[in-house]
């Protein structure tokens, strides 16, 4: 862009105007001009600077063409719908959602659990007779309850086949009881051995089996 087509553009600016393009035409600057409402007009200005005459009287239909050629005015909205609206929504009757019952809480299921386990005493007596049989043949209070259900086809829990045992005097299986730590049982085989064969443990040793004890 040259230095007149910058002034002139400048002058356009000042004057409230939007510059499309300016470009020489003959011994003359045609500048394109937009106004805010959109209507273009070419303006013919003269190339050189010193001619300030020219300028002002450019500038002159300039401002004139904008006064011509305002920017529209926006609608303004109408209120009437808005008060309609409010009107019709304060004449609305306002509903109330109902709530709905709670339900009830449901009984304690530990109550149901117990009864779903209880045994007659005939039921009992023949739990008796069969733990004594059969509770060496399984590792633990819980295995011979799963083989007690089975067997009796009612649901039976591990306490109820303990207190079976307790009644019936039946000692618990040693193979229920929870092994101690492999060096203590390792440590009461060395001092049986060494009891055996006359030999006094050594300090260390008997450091050891204090610890372990």
């Amino acid at each position: 862009m040259t230095n007149r087509a910058r002034d002139i553009k400048h002058l356009a600016e000042r004057a409230g105007l939007e510059v499309v393009r300016v470009q020489r035409e003959s011994n003359r600057m045609c500048a394109v001009l937009r106004a805010p409402n959109g209507v273009e007009r070419s303006f013919s200005i003269a190339t050189g600077k010193c001619d300030s005459a020219g300028d002002n009287l450019a500038s002159m239909h300039m401002r004139r063409f904008l006064r011509e050629n305002p920017a529209p005015e926006a609608a303004t909205p109408s209120t009437e719908p808005t008060k309609k609206a409010a009107q019709m929504s304060e004449k609305r009757p306002t509903l109330t959602a109902k709530s709905s019952p709670t339900p009830a809480a449901s009984g304690p299921v530990s109550s149901a659990s117990r009864a779903a386990e209880e045994l007659t005493p005939r039921e009992f007596h023949r739990l008796c007779l069969w733990v004594v049989s059969e509770a060496s043949k399984h590792p633990s209070a819980e295995s011979l309850a799963v083989a007690a259900t089975t067997h009796f086809e009612h649901a039976i829990s591990a306490e109820t086949v303990t207190h079976a045992m307790d009644v019936a005097e039946c000692p618990q299986p040693e193979a229920w009881t929870p092994l101690p730590e492999p060096t203590v049982v390792l440590a009461n085989e060395i001092a049986i051995l060494l009891k055996s064969l006359g030999t006094d443990p050594s300090p260390q040793f008997r450091r050891l089996m204090e610890t372990l004890a």
